[in-house]
């Protein structure tokens, strides 16, 4: 399922271009810990699908890069500290860890506000010609936001992967008049939400 031939260069400004920042890591860093601690402490079921990650490796996601997230680190940052830990990787293979942890960070950090007030997204991918096999199979498939997967049926779906999503509504009046009973005389923040939803199509 591993993606070859991208360079760590080429990750670290997929990073930058698709929001996975250590401004949003800083940030968020209460989240993040969160999310990292509770991903690999649960059985690492996505590292396992992932890499095939050994005991060792899953106790560093568990603590060193956790933190480092949480912390708000540069990729380079976390990388160095990597190679401290694990004399036999290989930069790109570090990279490589690094970038797509990030990515599931994000990606469970971007829906969590999503999960009380809806019930569905879509995957995206990125429209440049450059979509692997695995992610086109994926693309556009709507999802229940409580079933989601990493690996499975949500980003990230392999190393590298660049994917993200998008909260789908079938009927935007029914979403906010049951939004509207929900939180009483809201309706401002629903239209909010309306529109914010409105500009990603």
């Amino acid at each position: 399922m591993l993606i070859c031939g991208h360079k760590p260069q080429e990750g670290k400004c997929r990073s930058g271009s698709y929001g996975i920042r250590e401004k949003f890591y800083a940030e968020n860093s209460e989240l993040v810990k969160a999310i990292v601690n509770q991903s690999w402490t649960a059985g690492a079921d996505f590292s396992r699908r992932i890499w095939k990650n050994t005991d060792k490796l899953s106790d560093y996601l568990n603590t060193d890069i956790a933190q480092a997230f949480a912390r708000g680190d540069s990729y380079d940052r976390i990388a160095r500290q990597m190679k401290l830990r694990f004399n036999n990787v290989c930069r790109n293979d570090m990279y490589r860890l690094i970038y797509t942890e990030g990515t599931y960070v994000m990606a469970e950090a971007s829906i969590r506000p999503f999960v009380e007030d809806f019930e569905k997204y879509k995957i995206s991918t990125v429209g440049d010609g450059k979509v692997c096999r695995i992610c086109r199979g994926a693309a556009r498939q709507v999802c229940d936001i409580k079933d989601r997967s990493p690996g499975v049926n949500f980003p990230p779906f392999h190393a590298w992967c660049r994917c993200t999503f998008t909260i789908e509504v079938d009927d935007w009046d029914k979403w906010m008049n049951d939004y509207e009973n929900r939180h009483k005389s809201n309706t401002e923040r629903a239209q909010s939400i309306k529109d914010a939803m409105a500009r990603q199509k």
